[in-house]
């Protein structure tokens, strides 16, 4: 979509507010039982009796395997990492701590494509290819980039979907008669047509596996009834006896969570109206850390964290000044506030973890040169495709540099203090 297609687009909304404050049609609901935090399910729904009294405790602290009312999201996550962490200390020597690896991935739009591209990468180092990670947890962007991490290096064609990918491959601009009563400029059709053919039975079974053994595919959304972010356990999800429903739920909740508000529809799950999860913070680490606490003391065993923070976003200031245009005002409004929940969400983690008994936080900030791309900042346009070829291209450098330049606690605070 160009600059004039859009401010066309938006010129019309505010016709339609300013004459007649017409009505917006309601997306259609989707039914999905284990979305957004029914059908949570542990391995000790699945076990058989466990040989000692202190597998029994294991079992006996892990969360119970029942739908229940909407939680927030940090009890959700305790719950959940908590789980994660007790699976790892099954058939482990009980003198030894407990490590936990979690990466998280933010949103970032456009930006999505380094995050793809250091995943991608990152599976292809010679030195230390990319782990296993117990709880991959990601918002919007992130959330696209998480499923097919989750599920393993197998499914990391899926991350080439990010580079070189244009506007036109993400959605398509609806008719002025459609926009009126639509709820959104955009129409996600190729989006989501993309993830139906991503997400096959093959990866919900792959999730599925992972789930059985306790690790944790965890994404987020805003349910924009309560405004309150909720919490995909797509793993449980996987786990549904029919793969095809499980399919078209994990795809709707990834759809849910990238739902730029006004630029792509919000998703009706079960009655409730969800949308972008950046809307809401990005981490999760505080309810990581109360989960490590509850499973240190219930064991007496120490529960060390490996954090990963991929931020897939330059957060560098623009240096052109704003074009005198609704739609610039409106674009640059938009940036300004992604932008500075990006910065709280990084400082709140980096001011949480370092330094905290049993963590290790790790960061990846894109540092791109788009001047190959005819501009210094990234376009006003969504989903420029050089810019995604060239930042998806800058990833897949990073992860397969020998030794990683992961960026330090201190060094992510530094950064994301520099407005």
């Amino acid at each position: 979509m160009t600059l004039a297609s859009l401010h066309s687009a938006l010129m019309s909304l505010v016709l339609c507010t300013g004459v007649s404050a017409c009505a917006v049609a309601r997306p259609p609901d989707n039914s999905c039982p284990a979305l957004p935090i029914g059908g949570l399910q542990t391995t000790a729904a699945t076990q058989s009796a466990p040989p000692d009294a202190v597998e029994a405790m294991i079992d006996a602290i892990a969360p119970a395997a029942s739908p229940r009312a909407p939680a927030d999201l940090e009890a959700q996550t305790v719950e959940m990492a908590e789980t994660a962490m007790m699976a790892q200390a099954r058939g482990q020597s009980r003198a030894r701590p407990i490590t936990v690896r979690i990466i998280t991935l933010s949103a970032g739009g456009q930006w999505g494509a380094f995050g793809a591209g250091l995943m991608a990468g990152w599976s292809q180092n010679p030195a230390t290819p990319r782990p296993v990670f117990d709880v991959v947890t990601g918002v919007s962007a992130g959330a696209i980039i998480a499923v097919p991490l989750f599920a393993g290096p197998e499914f990391d064609g899926v991350l080439h979907f990010y580079r070189g990918v244009d506007a036109d491959s993400v959605s398509t601009r609806r008719s002025l008669p459609a926009l009126l009563r639509a709820p959104s400029i955009n129409d996600p059709a190729p989006l989501e047509a993309f993830f139906r053919r991503s997400v096959t039975p093959d990866m919900v079974r792959a999730i599925a596996r992972r789930h059985s053994e306790g690790d944790q595919l965890l994404i987020s959304a805003t349910n924009l009834d309560t405004t309150a972010g909720e919490i995909f356990d797509l793993g449980a999800v996987a786990e549904m006896a029919d793969a095809a429903q499980a399919a078209d739920c994990i795809v709707e909740a990834m759809l849910a969570s990238a739902a730029i508000p006004g630029l792509l529809p919000p998703r009706v799950i079960n009655g409730t109206l969800y949308a972008d999860g950046g809307l809401r913070d990005q981490v999760f680490f505080r309810a990581i850390d109360t989960a490590r606490t509850r499973v240190a003391r219930d064991l007496g065993r120490p529960v060390r964290v490996e954090a990963y923070l991929v931020v897939n976003g330059a957060l560098t200031p623009p240096t052109r000044p704003v074009e005198d245009r609704l739609l610039s005002y409106f674009g640059r409004s938009v940036e300004a506030l992604a932008d500075e929940v990006q910065r709280d969400s990084i400082t709140d983690a980096v001011n949480f973890a370092q330094g905290r008994e049993g963590w290790t936080i790790r960061g990846m900030v894109p540092v791109v040169d788009l001047s190959g791309c005819g501009f210094d900042d990234a376009p006003t346009s969504t989903f420029d495709p050089c810019l995604t070829r060239t930042v998806f291209d800058a990833g897949v450098a990073a992860g397969r540099a020998t030794p990683i330049d992961w960026m330090t606690a201190a060094e992510l605070r530094a950064i994301a203090d520099e407005l």
